[in-house]
């Protein structure tokens, strides 16, 4: 379940200007740069410009910052329906940001998890224990051997070779079956769709954190002091050799250097056009790695129902990839929330039903798990694969894909710069691995 896993949220309800609270002193600049995107690499490159004296212009399509940090607080309490989690905090410079600014978090325990089946049984704590340490004991062989092979596979090629000649029961393999489908979220893919092989992670250490008061916190006390227009889709990006234009439904911008931080999921659909035409081995980038889906959906009750104390509800469903897993958002806050986590093929039906029948089927799980009538006052789903300015989650590498289409992802073009977590190989699909790429590229500008 663990992953090496994404402000002002509603602040700038219509198209325009932010108005910055503290704005930087101004000095002599030394140029000047437009960023595509303010999300936490955009927002972080932005802060980090400005503050070594480059004047700075963040355009942003939605009419909202935080780009897949998404604190949703329209249910009466914040509710991260984007990233949630500061993996491996030791060290992590989001970490370092939550302290800078005296934002509130909370430790994770992935193991503290009630275990429900469709029939009503709750497991044991042992129980649960075992569930996962077998089911992870099947991923690390299943690795292990893909990794020995002389071509690359995927992760359920090696799965399906440790269960063939492991000596498990059927009410054990559907145990670990539902352990299996929490870590196919961490992937936001298919395990027959992962490249066993892979790329080396580079991370931190130390307990994953959880902000009860929501991650927007860290981008909009990013933001303060800058230049953020809203609402502005980019439809082209124009460079020369003395300057860069960005063009949008609406204006036209202008600076020395560009920085583009879209998601992977918004350049696969080749929306913006630029002039002149990215190289192939850019296209190729965009083109081979995979863009996952990994939705949340938060569900609002009257009271609280079910037990405190663990920080994940898990359900063990007849039907690959049906809720799994629940954050208790009740551990963090003491108020009457769940977070379903859902992936994959199944976030994929979920995306296709209209409102009150996804009501009415997470009701329906939630019933069965707890053997009671479930009552959902609200409820907010976050459909990433749908959002047109997301494309869907965050970046994995498919079978066959080498990592080195990170680095041709996040290898500059002339006056334009790429940013955002899938441009950071090594720590992608992480926000410390996109806020660290934003502070690359305006380092390198600063640099010259």
């Amino acid at each position: 379940m663990k992953r090496s896993e994404f402000l002002k949220l509603g602040a700038l309800a219509t198209i325009g200007l932010s108005i910055p609270k503290h704005a930087f002193p101004r000095q002599e600049t030394r140029g000047k740069v437009l960023i595509v995107g303010a999300g936490i690499s955009g927002i972080g490159a932005a802060n980090y410009l400005q503050s070594n004296n480059w004047e700075v212009q963040v355009i942003e399509a939605r009419n909202r910052l935080g780009g897949r940090i998404w604190t949703n607080r329209s249910m009466g309490k914040p509710v991260d329906m984007g990233a949630s989690w500061i993996h491996e905090s030791s060290g992590n410079p989001i970490n370092k940001l939550a302290k800078q600014f005296q934002i509130k978090t909370k430790e994770t325990n992935w193991e503290s998890v009630n275990l429900y089946d469709y029939q009503g049984k709750k497991y044991s704590e042992k129980e649960v224990s075992k569930i996962i340490d077998e089911g992870d004991w099947v991923t690390k062989k299943a690795y292990k051997l893909a990794g020995r092979q002389t071509q690359d596979r995927s992760v359920s090629w090696g799965i399906r070779r440790v269960l063939k000649d492991a000596d498990y029961s059927d009410k054990m393999l559907q145990k670990i079956q539902w352990r299996l489908s929490t870590q196919e979220l961490d992937a936001a893919i298919e395990f027959d769709k992962l490249s066993a092989w892979g790329d080396k992670e580079d991370g931190f250490f130390g307990e994953d954190l959880i902000f009860p008061d929501g991650y927007d916190q860290v981008i909009e006390n990013l933001a303060d002091g800058l230049e953020i227009y809203t609402g502005q889709t980019v439809k082209e990006i124009t460079t020369s050799n003395k300057s860069v234009k960005v063009v949008t439904e609406d204006n036209e911008y202008e600076g020395d250097f560009v920085i583009v931080t879209v998601p992977l999921g918004v350049l696969k659909k080749k929306n913006i056009v630029f002039d002149p035409p990215l190289p192939d081995s850019k296209i190729r980038a965009i083109d081979s790695l995979g863009m996952g889906n990994l939705n949340k959906i938060a569900l609002k009750f009257n009271e609280i129902i079910w037990p405190i104390d663990p920080h994940f509800i898990g359900y063990l469903s007849r039907i690959k990839g049906e809720y799994p897993v629940f954050v208790n958002w009740a551990h963090y806050t003491n108020e009457p929330y769940l977070l379903g986590i859902i992936g994959n093929q199944y976030a994929r039906k979920l995306d296709q039903m209209n409102p009150k029948t996804l009501r009415q089927n997470v009701g329906l799980a939630l019933s069965k798990a707890w053997k009671k009538s479930i009552q959902i006052e609200d409820y907010r789903y976050s459909a990433w694969a749908k959002d047109p300015f997301a494309g869907g989650s965050y970046s994995y590498l498919p079978v066959g894909v080498k990592g080195k289409m990170y680095d041709a992802l996040a290898e500059p073009q002339g006056r334009i710069r790429f940013a955002g977590e899938a441009t950071n190989r090594g720590m992608s699909a992480t926000v410390h691995g996109a806020y660290l790429s934003g502070l690359r590229e305006a380092e390198s500008i600063v640099s010259k």
